[in-house]
């Protein structure tokens, strides 16, 4: 299997993913290829993975991207010699497109989350027709659903979460392991939303700064590992520097899940990950929502709370309130007794690995037939990939179309192929090595991540298609 994921706002793609890679097991050999910056948080965890950097990071003009991006899987698919591609993300890339009239011998499933916020992203769904199966997680929230993706075909399932794989350790073992103190109840503000997370850190600083004025309470802070999220600082500008030493700060903690038992209240965006762990979990939780995505976390949070299970903040103010009633014991004490009616059903990605597992088989998948359109629009991308991004961009003027912002022509770079993992990225150099962490892909220099352990061909054809989209010298 070739697991996909999207960048994202925050580590929902990642998540579910790893939740579906932990459930397929041994029965599948799993790779995934993020656009993620939180990439190495899943070979951490025992997944083969890969960073492919997205159109964002500015590495090569727009219009070069989605023909990189068919290459780039083209390449892992024949490493791999993976026969499912399951793609998790809100809007299918046009490279996908032609990545599958080129390999119609391989499955593609959909991973399309719902509660799409309503009139968003509709385009997208042009997209279904590439794949041969679309799975939905199943929400908590699916009354309030009245997005674009209400009502389409797919197949439904129970939530995704990590709860499902990753046990939750004894409250006493994860306050040590989380560095917290034991006499002092704990307030987890996770509003990890990367970029978003950046634009209003003043939301988590007035959780600090609420909980802090409570002797008996202390904070555990996560941001999100991704260039652009706030800073430590940030999220807790205001509060009284004499009180630090009760602000804890859990960067880089993953899966978090595995930690819930150590927390006694949560402030949290309202996203569909921390819903379906935090809620269920008996964690009493305020809900932020943002407005920024492409889920509707207004009405999740909403629907949420409505049925008693969590309470809702949207502003600075609001949260300092919601916090307030938080470290009110009676109010804890009713918002877990909801939580534990939660009734999720369980084992959505359980139910996602046997579907995928299923048309993995040999009567499960017999090859895609394109449809017109389909092979109209990978023809498009292909003859974009054959005329490069300058004669694109006056393709582009003719047509009276903006340009792309970004770059206009492919960087020119020195190749290092870094065999032992050891090398550091330079200004001017791309870098090619199978070292994935957090700070490589924090740098502003490109970089090609190969799979651990990738064989030499592999190496070779990712070079290859390097130099297709750099001007590369060595």
């Amino acid at each position: 299997m070739l697991l996909t994921t999207s960048n994202g706002t925050g580590m929902g793609h990642l998540s579910r993913q790893l939740a579906v890679a932990l459930a397929l097991g041994e029965r599948a050999s799993t790779s995934l290829v993020s656009m993620s910056a939180a990439a190495p948080v899943l070979r951490a965890a025992g997944i083969a993975s890969e960073y492919l950097p997205d159109y964002t990071r500015g590495w090569m003009p727009r219009s070069s991207w989605p023909g990189y991006l068919a290459e780039r899987l083209a390449a892992t698919l024949h490493e791999t010699g993976a026969r499912v591609v399951v793609f998790d993300g809100v809007a299918p890339y046009p490279g996908l497109r032609l990545l599958r009239r080129w390999r119609p011998d391989v499955a593609f499933v959909w991973f399309r989350r719902g509660l799409w916020r309503p009139g968003h992203n509709r385009r997208a769904l042009a997209a279904a027709a590439v794949f041969d199966l679309v799975l939905e997680p199943g929400d908590l929230a699916a009354p309030a659903d009245s997005g674009a993706t209400r009502g389409l075909a797919a197949v439904r399932l129970a939530p995704v979460a990590l709860t499902e794989s990753v046990p939750a350790l004894p409250r006493e073992a994860a306050v040590e392991r989380l560095g917290l103190d034991p006499s002092k109840q704990t307030l987890l503000v996770t509003l990890g939303l990367g970029s978003l997370e950046a634009q209003r850190p003043s939301l988590g600083s007035a959780a600090v700064r609420r909980a802090l004025r409570d002797p008996g309470w202390q904070v555990a802070l996560t941001r999100a590992p991704a260039p652009g999220s706030a800073t430590f600082d940030s999220l807790t500008s205001g509060s009284d520097p004499a009180l630090a030493h009760r602000v804890v700060d859990l960067h880089g903690v993953h899966p978090l899940v595995a930690y819930v038992s150590a927390f006694d209240a949560a402030v949290s965006a309202a996203g569909y990950n921390a819903v379906h762990e935090l809620l269920p979990s008996g964690v009493p939780t305020v809900l932020v929502p943002f407005l920024s995505t492409t889920d509707d976390q207004t009405a999740r949070a909403r629907y949420c709370a409505g049925r008693g299970w969590a309470l809702v903040a949207h502003d600075d103010t609001e949260v300092e309130t919601a916090v307030g009633r938080l470290l009110d014991r009676d109010e804890r004490l009713r918002l877990r007794r909801a939580g534990g009616s939660i009734a999720t059903g369980g084992g959505g990605a359980a139910q996602a690995a046997d579907a995928i597992l299923q048309l993995a088989g040999p009567e499960g998948f017999t090859g895609h037939a394109s449809g017109l359109r389909e092979r109209v629009a990978a023809a498009r991308v292909d003859l974009v990939r054959r005329l490069g991004p300058e004669a694109s961009d006056s393709i582009r003027w003719l047509l009276r179309r903006p340009r792309y912002v970004g770059t206009r022509r492919p960087l020119r770079l020195r190749l290092r192929d870094d065999r032992d993992g050891s090398a550091v990225p330079a200004p001017g150099e791309l870098l090619v090595t199978e070292r994935l962490d957090a700070a490589l892909l924090a740098g502003g220099d490109p970089v090609e991540v190969l799979l651990a352990g990738a064989s030499g061909g592999y190496r070779d054809a990712r070079i290859a298609v390097a130099r297709r989209y750099y001007h590369l010298n060595g």
